[in-house]
């Protein structure tokens, strides 16, 4: 019996580099880089990040702003070769 071959779905992962800023903590940064890279990449699927740098800023004993880095991974749709 023939079965129908099915549409195969074609994706390439690609790395985006993005930067967040938080006054409450490191957490916060790394999900305010997050949010900067989903609006940057539009509409693709983000599958994972790496944190890639922490910094902050202070002022005299206390930290005034939390820095972080951030590499996210995401899935880009690629259109199959069209058949001759």
């Amino acid at each position: 019996m023939a079965r129908k071959a099915a549409a195969t779905r074609l994706a390439v992962i690609r790395m985006h580099e993005a930067s967040g800023t938080a006054r409450q903590s490191w957490t916060a940064a790394v999900r305010a880089a997050i949010a900067q890279a989903r609006k940057e990449i539009e509409g693709n699927e983000v599958i994972g990040f790496e944190v890639v740098r922490f910094a902050g800023d202070t002022t005299g004993r206390s930290i005034r702003a939390y820095r972080a880095t951030v590499r996210v991974a995401y899935r880009d749709r690629v259109l199959p070769p069209k058949r001759r």
